[in-house]
């Protein structure tokens, strides 16, 4: 702390400075003054904590010191000194914020008393201060906050509505915005939390555009709000603004990390209540742009004219897979995978949407047969088979070729059969028989293939699989095949030859006599009863 001490008489200066032990009050800086002129110079600069005024400095006032104080709001504590007795002479000090006054001479008790005093009253004033800037930055945080929160919601159907009105009472920038942009982003396809490195780069980049956009009332930078994949970015009013700071802060984050970050960006102008509409435009956007564009890749996407068909997934390929997996051969397993990589990838060229397509019909189809292989096989465990990421599916240099996808599907695979192979070496193969036939029942079927796929001799095979199942191999097939020809003619109006071809039997009579052994009626007496 700093005390200054303004007197005309300098004998009195000295008392004071040896009368008071100014260590114990945690004060370090004791400064003099024995003009008004000198005394304002040095509590502009100094700004001490503690000072003594005397009612009269030459040929000015102490109350003009005081006024000086209280202008340039300084918050020294003062102390009046009065060579005079009567109380008017210091009133006026006390009514402009002298904390005490002193009568000459001094006496010590009475000098300390006023130090401590003073000080005191210092301190109390600063806690006073501190709580008072801690609660407004308190309020000024939740305020902020909830203004992200509230935008944040912007962008989920079920609460967009109620967070617009509150965001339209609460913000008057957003308020008087009459347009919007919206950006978006899947973080799927960059690396995932086990990369460092890259989530430091990313976090601080995703930051920098919140601080800025915000503190400046142009919009948001959302960080998986609803979906624990998605970056999105909100621009409201001044959209030319935020969009360059957007464009600055993309271009910065590609030169730090080496990816081909980018924004899929919502089409035209968009009014802030139709929010969810340029939210839905700005994924297809982004879904839209084509891989493998290196340096052209842009940094924003806007909505194209035309979009590129991603076509349906095939059934039968995807049985040829699980079919390969139940017979844990590498060869199979590799030409099945690239099969069904290949009618994932018909449409050109191939775009972060259909990159997008493949893990997610892999995730779904992988998590379906971990199921259906628990369920049928005690002891079975799905291993510890990495998921397919969209990222996962990009070379080390970030391009996509589809042998590096391919060889990727492949390891998770080989992994899962290996798991399968070892239950069923353990217990009974013909558990995985059974499984296989049930895939594969609208395939040709021959017992001597299937014998060298499970490498057994074909009798030994056909015995032992009515010994487990209690049927032949054929009268399982069929139960299997009459079960499907049932929910498609309670389903659909095909025709009864059509599902005959498409559960297996290539001869509508053999199939109607089959259905008639099995269920006691034909398929059309069958699908009009109830």
């Amino acid at each position: 702390m700093k005390v200054l001490i303004v007197d005309d008489e300098p004998h009195l200066i000295h008392a004071i400075k040896a009368l008071v032990p100014w260590q114990e009050y945690d004060i370090d800086k004791v400064f003099s003054a024995t003009t008004a002129a000198e005394a304002r110079e040095l509590l502009s600069r100094e700004q001490p904590q503690l000072a003594f005024f005397d009612i009269m400095i030459g040929d000015e006032r102490g109350t003009d010191l005081m006024n000086y104080v209280v202008e340039q709001k300084i918050s020294s504590k003062v102390i009046a000194i009065s060579g005079y007795s009567d109380f008017e002479y210091v009133r006026s000090m006390l009514v402009l914020g002298c904390v005490d006054y002193l009568l000459k001479p001094l006496e010590r008790t009475a000098l300390l008393a006023a130090v401590e005093k003073a000080v005191n009253t210092w301190k109390e004033d600063r806690r006073k201060n501190d709580d008072a800037r801690s609660l407004l930055h308190q309020i000024n945080y939740l305020s902020s906050e909830r203004r992200h929160t509230l935008l944040s919601q912007l962008l989920s159907p079920a609460a967009s509505q109620a967070a617009y009105q509150e965001l339209s009472s609460l913000s008057d920038s957003f308020s008087k915005a009459d347009t919007c942009l919206i950006f978006y982003s899947d973080l799927t396809f960059y690396p995932s939390e086990e990369d460092a490195a890259f989530q430091r780069s990313f976090t601080a980049f995703f930051d920098m555009m919140k601080t800025d956009l915000e503190s400046r009332g142009l919009g948001a930078a959302i960080l998986r709000h609803w979906n624990p994949h998605d970056a999105a970015v909100i621009l409201y009013g001044r959209t030319d603004r935020g969009l360059n700071s957007v464009q600055t802060a993309v271009s910065h984050f590609r030169r730090q990390s080496g990816y081909p970050f980018h924004f899929g960006c919502c089409s035209g102008s968009n009014r802030p209540e139709d929010i969810l509409s340029a939210y839905d435009s700005a994924r297809r956007a982004f879904y839209s742009m084509e891989v493998n564009q290196n340096g052209r890749t842009p940094l924003i996407v806007g909505l194209p004219g035309f979009f590129h068909t991603i076509p349906p997934a095939d059934d039968r390929n995807e049985a040829q897979l699980l079919s390969s997996i139940m017979l844990n051969e590498e060869m199979a397993i590799t030409a099945s995978v690239q099969q069904w990589l290949s009618g994932m990838l018909l449409s050109a060229p191939v775009t972060y949407g259909a990159i997008k397509r493949i893990s997610t019909d892999f995730e779904t189809m992988y998590s379906h047969w971990c199921g259906y292989f628990t369920e049928r096989y005690p002891g079975f465990t799905p291993g510890n088979a990495s998921a397919l990421t969209p990222c996962s599916l990009f070379d080390g240099s970030y391009h996509f070729q589809a042998e590096h996808a391919a060889s990727r599907c492949r390891e998770i695979l080989m992994e899962l059969a290996a798991n399968l192979h070892d239950v069923c070496r353990s217990g009974d193969v013909f558990r995985q028989i059974g499984s296989y036939l049930e895939i594969n029942y609208n395939q040709p079927f021959d017992q001597t293939e299937y014998a060298e796929l499970f490498h057994m001799n074909k009798d030994y095979l056909c015995r032992k699989f009515k010994e487990a199942y209690g049927v032949s191999m054929v009268t399982r097939l069929n139960e299997i095949r009459i079960g499907h020809a049932k929910k498609l003619l309670r389903s659909s109006s095909a025709k009864i030859t059509d599902i005959a071809i498409q559960i297996g039997y290539n001869d509508e009579k053999y199939f109607i006599r089959t259905f008639k052994k099995c269920t006691g009626m034909t398929p059309n007496e069958y699908r009009h009863s109830k």
